[in-house]
């Protein structure tokens, strides 16, 4: 018998799963229509979660009830090459490059049906493609992005993932000249730390010491770049995207304070 640990708790379920009622919908793109989710709530500020890569909508679940008790409506996205979701045309993942368009979609629907103010919030890959949005969208009205363990620039997992399968250090930037001429990504307009004076909004970071996915240091050297506007927690022992695990009672604290800071909840 083969059995697996699934990290998420509540793996692919839907936010009926966490307590809290919801709609499915579809978020019209040039793409074709993206599959997710709506919860209710009366205020005119949305969430709009954009998960990682590999995973789905409900990797929001963990934090589903702090925005439902602060009567937040939440959007849970799917983006392009996700089961289900359109493709992009070449069907190859862009690191956050052409993915924010469809967060862009996102915000365009949650307008429609009466948002005001947007707060992005996004894990890993997804907290590549929320700064993205932020940085391409300026005339949208977002006040504010969560990103949880993100990859704020892509060459530092890149180089991880290297080592970790016994890859001499000086192909890394073979491959990542591979990856440029395949998709037509710019290592350098991805790379968040770079264009940090650009931001604008503020900014909660999570990281875990214990990441072996990808390295805290761009994340850390963002917050050290911008203490202005960027609030930092650093947990131990929850791994990738696992701060939540680690300690909920202190993650959830500082969503709410965070996004009851910002008067966007």
């Amino acid at each position: 018998m083969h059995a697996y640990l699934d990290r998420w708790l509540w793996g692919h379920a839907t936010p009926a799963a966490a307590g809290v009622p919801y709609t499915d919908v579809k978020i019209p793109s040039p793409l074709g229509d993206f599959p997710g989710w709506r919860t209710e709530g009366t205020s005119t500020t949305w969430v709009i979660a954009v998960h990682g890569r590999n995973g789905g909508p409900a990797e929001a679940l963990r934090v589903l009830p702090v925005f439902h008790s602060l009567g937040m409506p939440v959007l849970g996205i799917t983006y392009r090459n996700d089961e289900g979701a359109p493709a992009s045309s070449d069907g190859r993942f862009h690191l956050g490059a052409t993915e924010w368009q469809d967060v862009a979609a996102a915000i365009t629907y949650a307008k429609s049906r009466g948002a005001t103010g947007i707060v992005l919030y996004g894990w890993s890959m997804g907290g590549g493609i929320v700064p993205m949005a932020v940085r391409n969208l300026p005339g949208e009205p977002i006040t504010a992005m969560i990103l949880d363990s993100p990859v704020i620039d892509w060459r530092a997992p890149i180089a991880l993932g290297a080592e970790q399968m016994g890859v001499p250090g000086f192909l890394v930037s073979v491959g990542e000249w591979v990856i440029e001429r395949r998709t037509g990504v710019s290592f350098e307009d991805i790379d968040h730390l770079r264009h940090a004076r650009e931001f604008t909004i503020p900014t909660l970071v999570f990281v875990d010491d214990d990441d072996a996915t990808v390295p805290t240091g761009p994340a850390l050297r963002f917050a050290e770049a911008r203490p202005d506007i960027v609030r930092l927690v650093r947990t131990s022992g929850g791994g990738h995207t696992g701060s939540w695990n680690a300690d909920p009672g202190r993650y959830e604290r500082e969503v709410k304070e965070f996004v009851t800071s910002t008067g966007s909840g």
